[in-house]
C-alpha cells in the first residue's frame, strides 16, 4: 500500500510540473505574432522573452545569430525537456523514459549509417552529454567509420547491432535498415519496457504506442504504394507489427486499393477518421501530426495524475519545436505568413472534447 502511495505521490508531482511546462507553451496568439517578424534575428529576440526559450538563448546577439544557430539550441531545448522529467522521476517510469530519450542517439546512428553507404560527409553537432554517457554507442567511433564494419563494431553493445548486421551482410538498402531500426524501437518500448508497468499504465502505454504504430503503417503504406508500383508482398516488411486499431484485415485492404482515391476512401472508413478526417491533408504525415497533436492533448486533459501526462506533453512540445522551426525556415526564406500558418500543427484549431479513451 505504502508503494502504491509513493508511485500516485510521484505521478501528481509530475504531472503537476508537466501542466507548469505546459502553461509555457506556445500558443495561437504567439505564433501569430512571431508570424509578424521579419528575419530570424528578430525571432530570435521574440524567443528570448519566452519563459521556455529565453534560458537557452541568454547572451546570444540576436542580430548575429543565424537559421541553424537558432535551430540547434531549439533542437537542443526539446532535448533539455526530455532529460528535466527524466531526472524528475524514478524507478520504471525513469527507465521508460531513459529509453524513449534514446530516439535522440538514433538519429546521429542513422545519419553516420547513411555517410557510410553514401560516401558522404555529414555535419554532426556535438553529441549532447546525457546521451555519451547514457549511450552504448561509440560515438568517436561511429563519426570516424569508414564503411560497415566500422559502423557495425561502433554500434555492436546496442540493442540494433543484431538487427542491422545480417541486413548490411545482404546489401540492404537504407530504407530497409531505418526501417528495421525503428521497428525494434517501438518493439522495444510495446513489449519490454511496458512490462515495466502495472496493468493499467501498461494499458496506457500499449495504447500510445499502438496508436503511433498504426499511423506509421498506413504513411508506410500510402508512400510505398506511391503511383502503385509495389505489390503488396512487397509492402508487408515495412509494417511495423504493432497495433491499436488496424487489423490483418485492415493491412490487406489498404494493400489491395488500386488507386490514391480508393485508398483516401478506404481509410475514411476507419476509426482514426471518426476522430479527424483524412480529407483535407496533402499527405498521411501531415494527417499524422495533426492526429497526434489532437490525440495527445485529449490524453492529457482525460488524465488526473497518470503517466500519459509526461508522455503528451513531450510528444507536444516536440510539435512546437518543428512548428517554431518551420516559422524560421519561412521567415528566412520570406514565405508569406498565411503560407507558413498551413504548415503548423494545432495553429488556430479548436479543441477536440472527446476523450482520449476511446480514440
Amino acid at each position: 500500500m505504502r508503494g502504491d502511495l509513493l508511485i500516485n505521490n510521484n505521478y501528481a508531482a509530475v504531472a503537476a510540473k508537466c501542466r507548469c511546462l505546459f502553461g509555457q507553451m506556445m500558443d495561437d496568439e504567439k505564433y501569430g505574432e512571431m508570424l509578424k517578424l521579419r528575419s530570424v534575428g528578430e525571432a530570435a529576440a521574440f524567443l528570448m522573452e519566452n519563459p521556455s526559450y529565453g534560458p537557452e538563448l541568454a547572451g546570444i546577439d540576436p542580430a548575429k545569430i543565424h537559421r541553424g544557430q537558432l535551430e540547434y539550441i531549439i533542437r537542443k531545448k526539446l532535448f533539455g525537456e526530455h532529460i528535466k522529467l527524466y531526472n524528475f522521476m524514478f524507478g520504471s517510469e525513469r527507465k521508460y523514459l531513459g529509453f524513449i530519450i534514446t530516439k535522440f542517439e538514433m538519429d546521429y546512428m542513422l545519419g553516420a549509417l547513411r555517410s557510410v553507404l553514401t560516401r558522404s560527409l555529414e555535419n554532426y553537432f556535438d553529441v549532447p552529454v546525457f546521451v555519451a554517457e547514457h549511450s552504448k554507442i561509440n560515438f568517436n567511433a561511429l563519426f570516424s567509420s569508414q564503411n560497415t564494419g566500422d559502423f557495425l563494431e561502433a554500434i555492436r553493445e546496442t540493442t540494433y547491432h543484431a538487427v542491422l548486421e545480417p541486413l548490411l551482410r545482404d546489401g540492404a538498402e537504407y530504407t530497409t535498415l531505418e526501417t528495421a531500426v525503428y521497428n525494434r524501437y517501438y518493439f522495444e518500448l510495446y513489449r519490454r519496457y511496458s512490462a515495466l508497468f502495472g496493468r493499467d499504465t501498461r494499458r496506457v502505454i500499449e495504447g500510445v504506442v499502438g496508436v503511433q504504430c498504426d499511423l506509421i503503417n498506413i504513411a508506410r503504406i500510402a508512400r510505398l504504394k506511391k503511383n502503385f508500383t509495389n505489390k503488396p508482398e512487397e509492402i508487408y516488411p515495412y509494417i511495423i507489427p504493432i497495433s491499436r486499431y488496424l487489423s490483418e484485415k485492415n493491412i490487406r485492404d489498404m494493400l489491395a486499393c488500386e488507386s490514391s482515391a480508393a485508398l483516401t476512401e478506404y481509410l475514411e472508413t476507419l476509426p482514426f477518421a471518426r476522430r479527424l478526417s483524412f480529407l483535407g491533408f496533402d499527405s498521411i504525415h501531415e494527417y499524422m501530426k495533426a492526429y497526434l497533436y489532437k490525440y495527445y492533448r485529449r490524453l492529457m486533459r482525460s488524465s488526473r495524475n497518470g503517466f500519459e501526462v509526461p508522455l503528451g506533453y513531450l510528444y507536444l512540445k516536440e510539435i512546437e519545436m518543428t512548428n517554431i522551426i518551420c516559422i524560421i525556415e519561412g521567415i528566412r526564406y520570406s514565405e508569406p505568413p498565411r503560407q507558413i500558418r498551413r504548415s503548423l500543427v494545432g495553429c488556430c484549431e479548436g479543441e477536440d472534447e472527446e476523450s482520449a479513451g476511446s480514440g
